[in-house]
């Protein structure tokens, strides 16, 4: 029945019933009449919850397509050249300096250079900004050459590396190593040199050039060190001299992992005072540079040599790690090429090396190669000494051993209360040593330290004036 009809009938009952007609009266009347009719039909019970369903889907669309294209627009495709937000892409620098820039028409003359707190150069241009590396310290020829590095456009291809054969890397270490692209070994600071401007202390003598000759002889795998004909030894040659201590307790710090971040170590070697001993890793890039940039700022140097640690695979020393499972010469092959990295320094302390140290055999043929060559030995570690305490009195070499580890817990309270206990151990002792690793925290706090220590009447000291019996 069309809605025409019903409305006819229902005019003619209210006619027959009375007179007057009243247009509410007859609305109800309709919409009752549908109500009727809706409930009545089965196939119309049915399609009531369907149509209900697809209105709640198609609004649901309609909101996704709605949220969707107002996220295009806020974020502009991505953030991709078209969209009208600027991006910047960086390069990484080759290892010597050079210059970062993002792609763009950044070589147009007229560029504005720009400073950053950090000291490094920055010219902006439109879209394109370039950033000029600081060169690395180096001299002469060698700082020019750095200077006139060419511009670098695009990140250089990862070498090829042969990963199912046996010659295959297998650590992080191992694959630093063999890399050999531009701008291994760069590490980008987490903290910039200007945030240290405060922290600056005098600068320290700078220590006499190395190498010196009568002190060195050539080795299959490179210079090694080696006692002068006249006697003199590379490890009271290369010593930083002892500052006049008055009588005061003694305190000596040692420096790791000095050239595995280029930054930080710029840091230490620029802010920390002349006495405080550096150790450079064997796996930083150009170690006969860092073993000289640290002599120019006064700082003696020792050599770290990668071993065994416990737990082994579990933590790995690296590829040049010495070994408990290969015999005692081949571990000596293997200590000369270490030594043969770089020239100038004191003597070594080991990388790791909770397992190899425990060995007597070995650390005894680690010890007369020292000897040998007029090295000394650090012991950094804790632990089990036995074995280094057994070998060191049978060759009688130059062994000094650490008392604290400062950065246990990486946070200036606990720094600062490890400082304290290492001038309440120099007052008992009357001498003694704290090891670090170059964080921006510890060199900080070490930095402000250092200039507090002849207030209370204690000396800074390099390491190797802690050696008992400097006849050795």
């Amino acid at each position: 029945m069309g809605i025409g009809d019903r409305l006819k009938g229902l005019v003619s009952r209210r006619k027959n019933t009375s007179g007057d007609m009243d247009i509410d009266d007859l609305d109800d009347d309709i919409l009752a009449d549908d109500d009727d009719d809706e409930m009545s039909d089965p196939e119309a019970r049915r399609g009531a919850p369907l149509r209900r369903i697809a209105i709640s889907l198609g609004a649901l669309c309609l909101l996704g397509a709605l949220g969707a294209g107002g996220w295009f627009l806020l974020i502009g495709n991505g953030g991709n050249a078209g969209s009208g937000f600027p991006s910047v892409v960086m390069d990484v620098p080759p290892r010597t300096g050079g210059v970062l820039h993002a792609p763009g028409n950044g070589n147009s003359p007229g560029a504005a250079p720009l400073r950053s707190d950090s000291g490094v150069a920055a010219t902006s241009t439109g879209e394109t900004t370039h950033v000029e590396a600081p060169p690395s310290g180096g001299s002469g020829a060698q700082a020019q050459a750095e200077n006139d590095h060419p511009t670098v456009a695009d990140p250089p291809a990862a070498p090829e590396m042969d990963h199912g054969g046996s010659n295959a890397p297998k650590t992080l270490n191992e694959i630093a190593t063999v890399a050999e692209e531009p701008g291994r070994g760069v590490v980008i600071p987490g903290v910039s040199k200007a945030s240290f401007a405060a922290a600056a202390v005098a600068p320290a003598k700078p220590l006499p050039e190395v190498p010196i000759a009568a002190l060195v002889e050539q080795g299959p795998a490179g210079p090694l060190p080696k006692i002068a004909a006249d006697g003199r030894k590379p490890w009271k040659t290369y010593a930083a001299p002892s500052p006049h201590s008055r009588g005061f307790p003694r305190i000596a710090v040692l420096v790791e992992e000095i050239g595995l971040s280029r930054g930080i170590a710029e840091i230490a070697i620029e802010h920390l005072p002349g006495p405080v001993s550096f150790v450079v890793s064997p796996y930083a890039a150009d170690i006969p540079e860092w073993i000289a940039a640290s002599r120019r700022s006064g700082h003696e140097v020792f050599l770290g040599v990668p071993m065994e640690p416990n737990r082994f695979p579990a933590r790995d020393a690296g590829p040049l790690a010495l070994q408990t499972v290969v015999s005692v010469s081949e571990n000596a092959v293997k200590l000369d090429e270490i030594l043969a990295k770089g020239t100038g320094y004191v003597g070594i302390t080991p990388v790791m090396g909770g397992r190899f140290l425990s060995t007597l055999n070995q650390v005894r043929s680690v010890f007369e190669t020292l000897k040998m060559r007029g090295l000394m030995y650090v012991d950094t570690r804790s632990g089990d000494h036995s074995a280094v305490e057994k070998a060191g009195a049978e060759t009688m070499i130059p062994l000094v051993k650490a008392d604290i580890l400062l950065d246990d817990t990486l946070s200036e309270a606990a720094i600062d209360f490890r400082l304290a206990e290492l001038e309440s151990l120099a007052r008992k002792k009357n001498g003694a040593m704290a090891v670090v690793k170059p964080s921006p925290v510890a060199l900080k706090r070490l930095s402000s330290w250092s200039r507090t220590l002849e207030g209370k009447k204690l000396a800074l000291v390099p390491v190797s004036a802690l050696v008992e019996g400097k006849d050795l």
